[in-house]
């Protein structure tokens, strides 16, 4: 592909994260928190805090006591039988990737109050991932593990699995990028010019991009996996990398999974400024793959990383793009020139571990 290297690695929307303090909370939300502490038998908290975050989606609150802290979430309630079930699942993990939820006196792991699903776990010091608070070929290692791990566990029915992979589907984004839809508002204040120029010059590599996809099995073979383990999803602690996020727990292929974080983290890197990109071309991402390779993880070389890992981008801009046909979501404006960044950015990543290969 042909890049515009001075727009990629600019763009990052997971990002500014601060615990506020909460001076004061209307009625509501103070007999939640009374109720939620009775449920878990929460000691009184000193201080609570709100998590400040891009997304709106989930609360996030830090119930600090004299000893020791919890953290709170609450989500309008959409699918409690699946939170509960991740939550269960999140359990049957042996090792210490991730962070259990603690379980309420009715024995349940979420608890319903009003319109919303709440979950408490056990708070832990540490800071996301940022690309120099650990070495970034440790933690692909340990998200690798944790990926075979969840791969491993048995005796769940498949929930969340993905059915818009297909070659019609991801089609589907190089028409619309064609389409007089595309020129005209919302999209050409959501897209930048050079975005849009770098699309335009890229069509063949698309187009060619796409069918090598088709050939891949990317809707069969379904396993436990976490769908969005991004650098903001993993928290460094003094014991190592821990994964949050449990609500992106579903069925998936593993390849599009790994593949995915694979990129997220390498990206990361060289968006703070830890990496150049020539870093990450030239040696991360052979080490990557290398040490995947290593491991017992379907992912043996890397042009099978990259065109999964595409295969991903692909579907994430396709889901953009019909949500964006619909009521404005307020996610959506910065997210989709990122996506669509993300093909470049990925693509020029990986230009030469996979150099022998025929590359467009």
């Amino acid at each position: 592909m042909k890049h515009n290297i001075d727009a990629l690695f600019q763009v990052e929307t997971n990002r500014n994260f601060s615990w506020d303090v909460v001076t004061s909370l209307d009625s509501a939300t103070e007999m939640s928190l009374h109720s939620l502490a009775e449920a878990y038998e929460l000691p009184d908290y000193r201080k609570l805090s709100l998590l400040k975050k891009r997304n709106l989606a989930t609360q996030l609150y830090k119930w600090e006591c004299d000893t020791f802290s919890f953290v709170i979430r609450s989500a309008k309630r959409v699918k409690p039988d699946i939170l509960e079930k991740q939550c269960c699942i999140a359990h049957r993990i042996h090792s210490s990737s991730t962070i259990k939820p603690l379980v309420a006196t009715n024995g349940q792991y979420v608890t319903q109050i009003q319109d919303a699903d709440w979950i408490a776990y056990p708070y832990y010091e540490g800071e996301n991932f940022s690309g120099s608070n650990s070495p970034v070929i440790s933690v692909i290692e340990q998200c690798t593990k944790f990926f075979l791990e969840l791969s491993h566990v048995e005796d769940v029915e498949p929930f969340q699995c993905p059915n818009y992979r297909d070659k019609e589907d991801l089609s589907y984004v190089i028409r619309f990028f064609d389409s007089e839809y595309f020129r005209t508002k919302p999209f050409t204040t959501l897209v930048s010019e050079p975005i849009r120029n770098m699309l335009l010059e890229n069509r063949d590599e698309l187009d060619s991009l796409v069918e090598e996809i088709s050939l891949l099995d990317t809707s069969s073979g379904f396993v436990l996996t976490h769908n969005d383990l991004h650098h903001a999803n993993i928290l460094i602690t003094d014991e190592g990398p821990s994964m949050l996020d449990l609500e992106a727990i579903g069925f998936d292929n593993i390849q599009i999974a790994l593949a995915h974080s694979v990129f997220k983290l390498l990206r990361h890197c060289v968006y703070m400024g830890v990496y150049s990109p020539d870093d990450v071309r030239y040696e991360l991402a052979i080490q990557a793959i290398d040490r995947i390779a290593a491991s017992s993880a379907p992912i043996h070389d890397c042009r099978t990383l990259y065109l999964y890992g595409q295969c991903r981008i692909l579907s994430d801009i396709r889901a953009n793009l019909l949500q964006l046909q619909k009521p404005t979501n307020f996610n959506l404006p910065t997210d989709l020139e990122k996506r669509i960044l993300n093909l470049f950015e990925f693509d020029y990543l990986m230009k030469m571990c996979c150099e022998g290969v025929k590359w467009t």
